[in-house]
Formats: C-alpha cells, sequence, structure tokens
C-alpha cells in the first residue's frame, strides 16, 4: 500500500488536479478537523467510480446528536458531487476557485 500511494503522490504532484485538492481538504476538515464531532458526516472515500457512476465523495449520514448517533438505524448512504466554483476572497482582490456541494444524493 505505500508503494501505491507514493505513485499517486508523485503523478498528482506531477499533474495537479484543484478538484482532487479540494476533496482531500473537505475529507480532512469534516472528518478530523474542529467540526469533525459537530459534522453530521462522515467521508469514507473520494473519487469513488464504478460501472454506475463516478462521486466525489462517499459520506455516511451520522448524526452528531449523541442519542440518535448511538441508534443503529440512524445512518444512510450519501454520495456527493462536490463541483467548482468562483467565489471571491475577502482578503484578496481576485476570485479564487472554492468548492461547493452541487447535489447530494442519499440512497
Amino acid at each position: 500500500m505505500p508503494v501505491l500511494k507514493q505513485t499517486m503522490d508523485l503523478f498528482l504532484s506531477q499533474h495537479p488536479k484543484e478538484e482532487h485538492e479540494a476533496q482531500q481538504l473537505i475529507l480532512r476538515d469534516n472528518n478530523f478537523g474542529g467540526v469533525s464531532r459537530a459534522t453530521d458526516y462522515y467521508v469514507c472515500d473520494i473519487e469513488y467510480a464504478n460501472p454506475h457512476g463516478r462521486f466525489d465523495l462517499v459520506a455516511v449520514h451520522w448524526p452528531s446528536n449523541g442519542a440518535i448517533r448511538k441508534q443503529q438505524d440512524s445512518r444512510r448512504l450519501v454520495l456527493v458531487e462536490a463541483e467548482p466554483s468562483p467565489i471571491r476572497q475577502a482578503s484578496t482582490p481576485t476570485s479564487s476557485t472554492s468548492t461547493a456541494f452541487s447535489r447530494t444524493l442519499p440512497t
């Protein structure tokens, strides 16, 4: 597995992909950042693909409310398509690209 990760890291360093970086940031912030205990979603995978389609993020809807979170039937799979959209940053005079969720598809 370390060799695969190293190969992917090398490829992505030579072929930067803004969308992939945004997905990584969403995953890290949501699962490990300051909001991780308060979010209702846990991101399980990024860039998931199968014969039926491709999704940017695969997550589990897992309510952050402690009592509900403990229930066995309180989870559902969520497939997310994240689309880059230009958002003007207050600190910079030029617009930059940020990722916004275009749709969430519960299954």
